[in-house]
């Protein structure tokens, strides 16, 4: 197996989402992957971040996956499986980004298709009618429930932003300024919230959460009543 093999299994699965007969391009059949021996690649982390590069690549091309929706709830549970079993923090975090992006129409047409604009629907917490988001499907998943997952994820995040801002802002000591970082770990920490909401998790969690980051991040009690009241609406 390469990774030839693994990006022609999902330019298959997406070829033609609505296409009942999706996989049975003779051309490419000698290199793509039946869905069991694609979940049974998992267990090793490259094959993992592989798939999910390929997959990323198709979020701005084509969000309604269709008929294909089943497939890909397979392929992401499966992969979700071995995350948690595994403590792959950022393989999860990329699982949650495409399920939130990915769905079909409950009452699908026929050669009916979107473009990535749709996705904004399931990242800003939207419900859409005639719709299922692949979140739906596995929103009830166990990682999602470990509050150290949320707190690795909020750490990830906030050295990514940080390195993202060290360059455009810095100190006069070389540092970067403390009201900014406070403003990345304000912004990851309702992220992170809003999410664990979204992934069915409870609110008392939440909130505990919530707590213990702004703690931990010297956030003022003003700023974790804004999160907490922002949550609420959710």
């Amino acid at each position: 197996v390469d990774e030839n093999n693994i990006e022609q299994s999902v330019d298959d699965l997406f070829a033609n989402p609505d296409d009942s007969s999706n996989g049975n391009n003779e051309g490419s059949q000698s290199n793509q992957l039946d869905i069991c021996s694609l979940c049974g690649l998992f267990e090793k982390a490259e094959y993992r971040y592989t798939l999910l590069r390929c997959l990323n690549k198709y979020r701005g091309k084509r969000t309604n996956v269709g008929n294909a929706f089943e497939k890909l709830v397979i392929i992401l549970i499966a992969m979700l499986d071995a995350s948690y079993i595994q403590g792959d923090v950022k393989s999860a975090k990329m699982i949650l980004i495409l399920a939130e992006t990915f769905y079909h129409k409950t009452n699908e047409e026929k050669g009916e298709h979107t473009d990535g604009a749709d996705s904004s629907e399931a990242s800003n917490g939207v419900i859409a009618p005639g719709k299922e988001y692949v979140q739906n499907r596995i929103k009830g998943h166990a990682m999602w429930r470990s509050v150290a997952f949320w707190e690795e994820v909020f750490h990830q995040s906030v050295r990514e932003e940080v390195e993202r801002n060290f360059e455009v802002e810095k100190s006069g000591n070389g540092g970067l300024l403390l009201s900014t970082f406070q403003n990345i770990a304000y912004g990851q920490i309702y992220s992170c919230a809003f999410n664990m909401i979204s992934c069915g998790v409870g609110q008392s969690t939440v909130e505990l959460f919530i707590d213990r980051m702004c703690i931990a991040n010297d956030l003022s009690c003003i700023q974790r009543q804004e999160i907490l009241n922002g949550i609420s609406k959710q």
